[in-house]
C-alpha cells in the first residue's frame, strides 16, 4: 500500500496505490502482483483563478498531512484530513483479479525515490542535482477503540513440560515487551526480537493445569497495553488410554502406472 508518491516535476499531483498478491509467484517472478493506483491533481481553494476556478496547489512548499485508514473492510486515503479515496475491499478491482487480496508485504513505513508513472518523467533528476531533502514533522499511528495494538500472533493453548514452545505478539520497533508468568520462563528464540519468546516450564511447576501468560507492551509515547492468555501444561509422556486395546489390521494396495 502506497500512502503517497510524487514525481518531483508536477508539484500539484500525487498518487495513492494498493498492491496485492493474486496467487503464488515462483521465485524471481512478479506475474501475479497487481495494483490499483489513482492520481490526484490538487487545487488551492484559497487561491481563486477567475473563470478557471482555482490555481494548482504546490505540494512541495507546504506542510501536508497524508493519512490512511486501513481495516478488513476498506482502505481510505486522506490529504489534510479530507478523504480523497476509498477502496471497498469486498468489491471487484479494476485489475484482472478475482478480489482484493492480502498485501504483498506487512505494513511498514518506507521512504525512497525512483521512477513512477505520476506525470511527466522527461525532467528526471541528474546526479549533479542531488542530494534532495524532504522534511517530516511527525508520524502518528492510531488504533480503533476496543481493538488490540499487540495481539498474540502465535500462542499455543498447551505446552509439553519437557519441550517448550514459541509465543509471539505483534512487533513494533522501540516498544518494550515484558513477559511474565508464575509457570514459565521466557528466553530469546530464533527470531531474536522482544515480541517473540521461547517458553519453557519452570522447574517444580505442577502439571496438568492451566497458567496465565501476560505480556505488557509499553510504547515510546507512554501507551501501555497488556494481553493475557491461558496455557495448559501437559506431562512429558501422554497418559495411557483406559480400556481394552486391540490391533487394527489393514491392507495397503499399491498401483503402479506404466507408460502404454
Amino acid at each position: 500500500m502506497i500512502l503517497w508518491e510524487t514525481d518531483g516535476v508536477n508539484n500539484d499531483r500525487f498518487q495513492v496505490n494498493y498492491h496485492w498478491q493474486n496467487g503464488y509467484d515462483p521465485p524471481g517472478s512478479d506475474a501475479n502482483r497487481v495494483a490499483d493506483p489513482k492520481k490526484f491533481q490538487v487545487k488551492n481553494l484559497d487561491d481563486p483563478w477567475g473563470f478557471w476556478g482555482y490555481r494548482d496547489l504546490d505540494l512541495s512548499n507546504k506542510w501536508l498531512i497524508f493519512g490512511v485508514e486501513w481495516n478488513t473492510s476498506y482502505i481510505t486515503w486522506y490529504l489534510n484530513n479530507v478523504a480523497v479515496r476509498t477502496i471497498d475491499l469486498s468489491g471487484v478491482p479494476p485489475e484482472p483479479s478475482s478480489s482484493y487480496d492480502l498485501p504483498i508485504t506487512p505494513l511498514a513505513i518506507r521512504i525512497g525515490n525512483g521512477p513512477n508513472p505520476i506525470g511527466d518523467l522527461s525532467d528526471l533528476y541528474s546526479s549533479a542535482s542531488l542530494p534532495k531533502t524532504m522534511q517530516i514533522d511527525y508520524v502518528r499511528i492510531y488504533k480503533k477503540v476496543a481493538t488490540s495494538a499487540c495481539p498474540f500472533t502465535d500462542m499455543p493453548t498447551s505446552i509439553c513440560s519437557s519441550v517448550g514452545d514459541n509465543m509471539e505478539c505483534r512487533y513494533y520497533p522501540d516498544v518494550e515487551y515484558d513477559w511474565t508468568s508464575t509457570a514459565f520462563d521466557f528466553g530469546p528464540n530464533a527470531y531474536n526480537i522482544p515480541s517473540s519468546r521461547w517458553v519453557t516450564v519452570k522447574p517444580g511447576t505442577i502439571l496438568n493445569q492451566s497458567y496465565n501468560v501476560t505480556v505488557t507492551a509499553t510504547f515510546p509515547g507512554g501507551y501501555v497495553e497488556t494481553q493475557t492468555a491461558s496455557v495448559f501444561i501437559s506431562p512429558s509422556t501422554p497418559s495411557v488410554p483406559t480400556g481394552t486395546l486391540s490391533l487394527i489390521k489393514y491392507t495397503l494396495l499399491v498401483i503402479t502406472m506404466q507408460d502404454i
